[in-house]
């Protein structure tokens, strides 16, 4: 019961530091509204902008919580809902809806955050997101504009892990395109959804994104790269990963952390991206 009730006041907290950041409503080129939610930094410390996963919000609880955590130390926060194509998006999107944006346009609308964060504050910018926000945050192409990247969690795109795709489904896609077959909405498996509905090219643009891709994006990144790992979580165990060392790059593991941090893994979570963000200034 104690659990339950110090688990209930975290997410009062939460809920509360949230509904307290100013809200943004701005447009992109394309006409889409997006929306986020901003938090100005203290004096002398960065400003961090921070992407959520797959269909998810900032209301999402490993966002929200983090979101806590860094106001609460003084950070800046800028936690955009990427639009997923919808304009002024505000909820998640279910695995069966029409997912009609690709993977390059979440990348643009990142850029779009930073631009707009530019503008507003003299801050550095710290670019964070979890699980594909972290892939999505690595996909930004000018790293000059941050101070550094913190990516919690992050998947590739392949057969096992948390962003893990169908390779029957992925060698019948491409079949189909060599063919030249129209590009019609299909049903594939995507992360947790066994139904995710897309067209076929925005599929094969997601699956692009494997391993040696991820790899490669590291190497081209010039600022410092902190990626965090729950030793629980299987997508930390790739053979890539463990084989990659740059010398701007740096794996934190947490013990007993799984893919989200759940329980006390929450904690522990906020604790090493306060630490690196300490050691970072």
């Amino acid at each position: 019961m104690r659990t339950i009730f110090i688990g209930l006041l975290l997410l009062a907290s939460i809920a509360s530091s949230i509904l307290q950041a100013e809200q943004i409503n701005e447009e992109l080129p394309d006409g889409i509204r997006v929306n986020a939610i901003y938090e100005p930094a203290e004096a002398g410390k960065p400003v961090v902008l921070l992407i959520h996963p797959l269909q998810q919000t900032f209301n999402f609880s490993t966002v929200a919580g983090l979101t806590d955590s860094l106001t609460d130390n003084g950070y800046g926060v800028l936690v955009p809902n990427l639009s997923l194509g919808i304009s002024n998006r505000k909820q998640s999107i279910e695995c069966e809806a029409i997912h009609t944006h690709t993977l390059s346009q979440d990348i643009d609308e990142i850029g779009f955050w930073v631009n707009w964060l530019k503008r507003t504050t003299k801050s550095p910018i710290i670019a964070m997101g979890h699980s594909s926000g972290a892939l999505q945050v690595l996909g930004y192409p000018d790293s000059s504009q941050l101070q550094s990247m913190l990516l919690i969690s992050l998947v590739t795109v392949g057969s096992y892990g948390a962003a893990a795709i169908d390779p029957l489904q992925l060698e019948m896609a491409l079949i189909d395109r060599q063919q030249g077959n129209p590009n019609r909405l299909g049903q594939y498996k995507f992360s947790y959804c066994n139904n995710y509905v897309t067209a076929r090219d925005t599929y094969l643009d997601l699956a692009t994104w494997d391993d040696k891709k991820v790899s490669a994006q590291l190497r081209g990144i010039t600022v410092p790269v902190h990626i965090i790992l729950g030793d629980e979580d299987y997508t930390q165990h790739a053979p890539w990963l463990s084989g990659l060392e740059l010398p701007n790059m740096q794996v934190h593991r947490i013990e007993g952390g799984n893919h989200f941090f759940s329980g006390t893994g929450e904690f522990d979570l906020h604790d090493s991206v306060i630490e690196i963000l300490e050691e970072s200034q």
